[in-house]
């Protein structure tokens, strides 16, 4: 989920439905600069019981994009680069017989579950989401985004607060456990290392972890990168790794951070 860069976006009608065309602002705090999309349209509006404004914007040649509190999380047009980076480099080939199951925390719109569950291997997928309207809002209005996961018996959804479910779940359960929610800021290190402490418990020995890591701050070289393999460090996991991939939509490069789980009597030594 983006939330490394700040987007304000203004319309020059009222807020609601609307098949009308429109001009559409967006305001970017890191480039500083404002990008107007003429002809748009809003396809969809609504507040969620979570608080989460939901925006479904028509552009010309981009289609639908989603908006959330103002920043954009998926655009119909290049959505699959952004959800394959996060999925494909951590799925792998078990070759002793036991079941693949991974799991997911966030991507509510479900195209992360429609990535995952193209691998015929995988047995059963657990996504926590604690947003349920986010959820209903793409299964009615946008099912194109999950193609047909929605509608797959291996998926298994939980309604949950991430930070709070993770300490409930089982030892060694997933094979691979992919995160798309916000990234970690100075402020919130000790959170976020004993979330993913518990994450590690969640995984099998050389469980693979992929992690949405922000959008690359070239200003900032990469600090919010930084801070993420920091707490990854921290929380025990080895053969960390980074890959920025540019989403045009985006404008810019997103980063993608992935790990493993340690064999249990490994001493883990990042250094």
């Amino acid at each position: 989920m983006r939330a490394g860069l700040k987007y304000i976006t203004r319309l020059n009608q009222q807020r609601g439905m609307s098949t009308e065309h429109t001009t559409y602002i967006e305001t970017d705090d890191q480039l500083g600069a404002h990008i107007v999309w003429n002809d748009a349209t809003i396809v969809h509006q609504s507040v969620t019981h979570r608080g989460t404004r939901l925006e479904f914007v028509e552009r010309p040649r981009w289609g639908i994009s989603c908006f959330m509190n103002g920043v954009i999380q998926s655009c119909e047009h290049d959505e699959n680069i952004y959800h394959q980076a996060l999925v494909d480099p951590v799925i792998y080939k078990r070759n002793d017989g036991d079941d693949y199951i991974v799991g997911i925390f966030g991507g509510g719109e479900g195209a992360t579950a429609r990535e995952v569950l193209k691998y015929a291997h995988v047995n059963a997928v657990d996504m926590f989401e604690w947003d349920n309207d986010v959820i209903q809002v793409f299964k009615k209005h946008f099912p194109k985004m999950a193609d047909g996961a929605w509608d797959d018996e291996r998926l298994n959804i939980v309604l949950a607060d991430a930070f709070s479910i993770i300490h409930t779940l089982h030892t060694h359960v997933y094979e691979t456990i992919i995160i798309d929610m916000f990234e970690p800021t100075d402020k919130s290190v000790p959170e976020w290392i004993t979330f993913f402490r518990a994450v590690k418990r969640t995984l099998r020995t050389h469980g693979t972890l992929s992690v949405y890591a922000g959008m690359y701050n070239h200003f900032g070289k990469g600090h919010e990168q930084r801070i993420l393999r920091q707490v990854l460090e921290d929380s025990g996991f080895i053969n960390i790794r980074l890959c920025r991939v540019y989403i045009p939509s985006f404008l810019g490069e997103a980063c993608f951070m992935y790990a493993e789980r340690p064999p249990q009597n490994q001493t883990v030594d990042n250094t």
